[in-house]
């Protein structure tokens, strides 16, 4: 896009358009590693803005085409640059800067024979001497621009040349023969016509050829207008199409990585959160309890005699089992809590702001949802049930690993007790949930939340791996 946008510019007939599409350009190129274009493209805007008398933006961007021609160790690009600085220089009247950078083009040019850069070149620096009283070093300046212009042999060159010589040789009263020498016409004797009448012919002769060109470029312009908007045009929809393709590519990675985060965060079996997903759900929780003082219990939910379903009705009918008990427990949960599967038949439960007594309610209720489930392949007389131990993490709670270990000590004691109930361990006592006195209850009161056992050390529960 940015090199389209240089090439718009450079061949518009337009000054704005010329400047506007440069800028854009050089925008396009600043920073990048294009280095060859972004000096190219910044030595023609500068070359853009002194035509339109912008010295100082035409001076900052032939700069930086300076710097780059140097960085990429061009001198013949270099050289060019410093032609236009130089002009840039003596518009400014800083006629000492103007002859340093053309001093520096001169060698250049010499060695290239680029003669029509030395004529160019040559001729400012007749300008720039004349005017710092260099009389001496102005006129061999004009010697040079003769030698080029006859070389050259182009009457726009030649035509250039005329005011300037004017100008410089006049104080000298040389200039009628610089004309002559020039323009190629006879020998007047000294006094028969003025100067100043032979310069203005001369530039008159120059300015109708100039025009006629002009003209012949006019439609050419017109119609490389016409193609510049069908190219901006084309340009612009090819952006589209490619910003729309880049926009589907990247939507679609966004998916892919979804799917496979989801992947590796989720059980593939039962579809809950897997054990390293639940453990560091627990972590931030566990976290953001310190922070915000609020309330974390944790529990694990273990399948009662799972392995004896295995046995009996087969690894299909167990699979079946899970995925019923862990779409029952993810149906009636609520938002706030999460469940996930711990491994094997063992699911752990984390529930933020929740109470004891709560956690009691939302046992029971999971215990009679579990008990009514229906699953292929078990017989109904085979009730389904599990155990349940929980911890509230408390202030001298060091780690999440140390709460789970409490955890685990209050499920080791459910099924000590004989499966089927929650156990909650809390201050080394256990509060004990009987589901038999909790629906001897009469309706409207709270279940029974604590009930004082031996103390929890007597337990000795399996050592689990949390990593």
């Amino acid at each position: 896009m940015a090199q389209m946008l240089a090439a718009l510019g450079i061949h518009s007939g337009e000054p704005a358009r010329t400047v506007e599409y440069l800028e854009r350009a050089a925008d396009m190129f600043e920073g990048g590693f294009i280095r060859w274009d972004a000096a190219v493209v910044n030595y023609y805007l500068g070359a853009a803005l002194y035509r339109n008398r912008d010295y100082a933006k035409a001076r900052l961007y032939l700069q930086k085409a300076l710097l780059g021609a140097q960085e990429l160790r061009v001198p013949v690009n270099a050289a060019y640059v410093d032609y236009y600085l130089g002009r840039v220089d003596l518009a400014e009247r800083n006629f000492a800067g103007a002859l340093e950078h053309w001093d520096k083009a001169m060698p250049i040019f010499t060695q290239a024979t680029d003669l029509p850069a030395i004529f160019e070149t040559q001729r400012f620096r007749a300008d720039a001497l004349s005017a710092l009283g260099r009389t001496a070093e102005s006129q061999k300046a004009l010697e040079q621009v003769r030698i080029a212009a006859a070389s050259v042999k182009t009457l726009e060159l030649k035509g250039k040349s005329l005011a300037r010589t004017n100008r410089l040789q006049g104080p000298l009263t040389e200039y009628q023969l610089a004309y002559q020498e020039m323009l190629g016409t006879p020998d007047q004797k000294h006094g028969e016509l003025p100067a100043y009448m032979t310069a203005s012919v001369a530039e008159a002769k120059f300015d109708a050829k100039l025009r006629e060109t002009e003209n012949a470029l006019l439609e050419e312009q017109q119609k490389r207008t016409s193609l510049e908007r069908v190219t901006l045009v084309l340009a612009l929809l090819g952006c589209i199409a490619v910003l729309m393709l880049g926009a589907f590519v990247l939507i679609r990675q966004i998916r892919q990585k979804r799917q496979f985060a989801n992947l590796a965060m989720r059980d593939e079996l039962t579809g809950l959160r897997n054990r390293r997903s639940i453990l560091e759900f627990a972590r931030v929780q566990f976290g953001m309890r310190l922070t915000l003082g609020t309330r974390l219990f944790i529990a694990i939910i273990d399948l009662d005699h799972f392995k004896a379903v295995n046995d009996q009705y087969g690894h299909d009918v167990g699979d079946a089992v899970l995925i019923g008990f862990a779409n029952a427990f993810h149906r009636h949960l609520r938002s706030n809590h999460v469940i996930g599967r711990f491994g094997g038949e063992e699911f752990m439960l984390i529930m933020p702001d929740t109470r004891e007594d709560q956690v009691f309610d939302i046992f029971e209720r999971l215990r009679e949802i579990v008990g009514e489930m229906v699953i292929a392949g078990v017989p109904a007389s085979h009730r389904l049930s599990f155990s349940m131990g929980g911890s509230e993490a408390r202030a001298d709670t060091g780690t999440v690993e140390a709460l789970i270990k409490e955890v685990d000590l209050a499920l080791y004691r459910a099924k000590e007790k004989g499966r089927d109930r929650c156990e909650i361990y809390q201050g080394g006592l256990q509060a004990t949930y009987d589901s038999n006195v909790q629906r001897a209850r009469p309706p409207g009161h709270a279940p029974l939340a604590y009930a004082p056992a031996p103390h929890i050390q007597a337990v000795k529960a399996p050592v689990r791996n949390l990593s």
